[in-house]
């Protein structure tokens, strides 16, 4: 395969109808969100561990997606929104003794 070949095939238009198509598969945003900063979460131990909550406004009841980070749970901000824009609760973790969680690391 050469890379001329390569080239066109990523500009032909079925490549492009392909990706069309794919897109209107995925899910759409339905929900206004809304986030609770640095939620402490008590550990048997006493520790407390930082976490930001990601919700759908409407009351109900969510799926959760847990997401624990040693890099600071302000790096998930993006794909929290996005997901509690379509009807997840998501919950980002710092891990122990990492930013703003208690403990040691």
């Amino acid at each position: 395969m050469s890379l001329t070949w390569l080239v066109l095939l990523s500009v032909s238009p079925a490549v492009g109808a392909q990706t069309a198509a794919w897109r209107e598969l995925l899910s759409r945003p339905e929900h206004r969100t809304r986030m609770l900063n640095d939620v402490g979460v008590p550990m048997r131990d006493g520790v407390r561990l930082s976490a930001d909550v990601y919700l759908p406004v409407e009351p109900g009841r969510w799926p959760v997606i847990l997401i624990r980070t040693p890099y600071n749970n302000t790096r998930h901000v993006a794909e929290a929104v996005h997901s509690a824009s379509r009807g997840y609760a998501v919950v980002v973790v710092d891990n122990r003794g990492r930013y703003d969680s208690e403990g040691e690391w």
